[in-house]
């Protein structure tokens, strides 16, 4: 959008992007896609202090700071993981292939002490297991 767009123009840009008006469009992106403001604007290709100045006009409630809880959700998905996987699975894949930060792996890896299991037989157990059995 141009620095001096009217409301005229935005509720032209949220038609074009098949949304009824331009409040509809901050509804649909930020409160039921769940969308943050920065992806928002990312997506229109304006500012995210122009996005947040509309935002307030149509008085859109905003979301606390930090996000939502995904952070939460993808430790929970490493705690529900097999713990021999996650411990002999290099960080670097693990973040890629369940899309969690590799900090986040690191420190989890951390917490959980997985370096206490070095020498640990997998196959003792039972059966190895792979990357495709344990796919989310």
């Amino acid at each position: 959008m141009s620095r001096n767009s009217t409301d005229a123009d935005w509720n032209a840009l949220a038609q074009s992007l098949c949304f009824r008006d331009e409040r509809h469009m901050y509804e649909v992106m930020y409160e039921e896609e769940g969308l943050s403001v920065a992806e928002i604007a990312d997506r229109l290709k304006c500012g995210t202090a122009t996005l947040n100045r509309r935002m307030h006009a149509y008085r859109i409630a905003k979301r606390p700071r930090g996000g939502a809880r995904r952070s939460a959700d993808k430790k929970l998905l490493l705690f529900y993981l097999d713990q021999r996987l996650v411990c002999f699975t290099k960080n670097r894949v693990l973040s890629d292939l369940y899309d969690i930060s590799y900090s986040m792996v690191y420190n989890y890896k951390r917490w959980k002490a997985c370096g206490s299991l070095v020498g640990y037989n997998l196959t003792a157990v039972g059966r190895e297991r792979t990357m495709e059995d344990i796919r989310v």
